[in-house]
């Protein structure tokens, strides 16, 4: 098993990076109170680089622009990802955060207001305070006086399926991760239910599969057909759904290998520090945000 960050992390940027499923899934589960007034349509991407004198470079997981209250009111949200209780998230905001405002500085243009959401999937149910001044411990008679925020967390596991499939966009991708943790078998049966369920294209569980077998680190055909091939009879789907997946699969995983072939030779050009990474990616092939995330992951 691959207990990878960066599995979960691309899985949930993939399903949930873009503005129609990651704006269900807010509409959906904000505080009500937040959900009444946000309008999932006016989501609008923000880079995710986030460039703050004296701060350096960070890369937040996701961040968007979006109204609320139906008015032309724009709000910076910041949506966190986490597959495991880290209380470093808290700070993890704040410095991002700080990198929008010194941003909007740059720009020009007032400050934003800030909203952070931390998506959680993590097996124990998320425990944290919900304030930065309880993780840092700030005496009551500084409270009044010294930075603080709240963080809304949206704690998958804690979901209840019915609720996840009656208002979510994406509902194969929010099952994944908030069962990715348990028995495997249990996690495509799910999946595979699910479609079966709404009579949905197979072709729309490749990601999850992807996924599973990523965190798996299920490497080998046979290892998946094992799994799928008793869930599909179980199922009385046709046994042809796992021919099709499993040569999809291999195709991928060839891709992949040549993917890590590029990761080998980004490294070594980083590594000896002569090429910018603009220029390591016009040498090698990729966009210069794919350097910097190699760059960032082998730091």
């Amino acid at each position: 098993m691959m207990n990878d960050v960066a599995v979960h992390d691309r899985f949930f940027k993939s399903v949930l990076g873009l503005p129609g499923p990651l704006g269900s899934v807010l509409r959906a589960f904000l505080p009500p109170e937040i959900a009444e007034g946000f309008d999932p349509g006016s989501l609008v991407f923000l880079p995710t680089e986030s460039m703050g004198e004296a701060l350096g470079a960070s890369f937040m997981d996701l961040a968007f622009l979006a109204c609320f209250e139906g008015q032309e009111v724009r709000i910076q949200i910041i949506v966190e990802h986490k597959s495991s209780p880290d209380s470093g998230v808290y700070l993890q905001v704040a410095h991002y955060a700080t990198g929008l405002w010194v941003r909007n500085h740059r720009e020009g243009r007032s400050p934003l207001p800030v909203f952070p959401v931390l998506f959680y999937h993590g097996a124990r149910p998320w425990s944290l305070p919900a304030r930065l001044s309880e993780v840092v411990g700030t005496p009551g008679f500084l409270k009044e006086w010294s930075l603080d925020f709240s963080l809304v967390v949206i704690d998958a596991g804690r979901i209840e399926d019915r609720d996840i499939r009656d208002r979510v966009e994406d509902m194969n991708g929010v099952l994944a991760l908030k069962y990715i943790f348990g028995d495997p078998e249990t996690c495509l049966r799910i999946l595979v239910r699910e479609i079966r369920a709404r009579k949905a294209s197979c072709d729309i569980l490749k990601p999850e599969l992807d996924y599973i077998s990523s965190y798996r680190g299920i490497t080998r055909p046979e290892e998946l057909r094992a799994l799928l091939d008793p869930i599909i009879v179980e199922e009385g789907m046709p046994a042809n759904i796992v021919d099709t997946w499993m040569e999809e699969w291999i195709q991928k995983g060839i891709e992949q290998g040549i993917q890590k072939e590029q990761i080998l030779v980004v490294r070594n050009l980083l590594e000896q520090g002569i090429l910018t990474p603009e220029q390591i990616a016009a040498a090698v092939g990729v966009e210069p945000s794919r350097v910097r995330e190699i760059a960032r992951s082998h730091s």
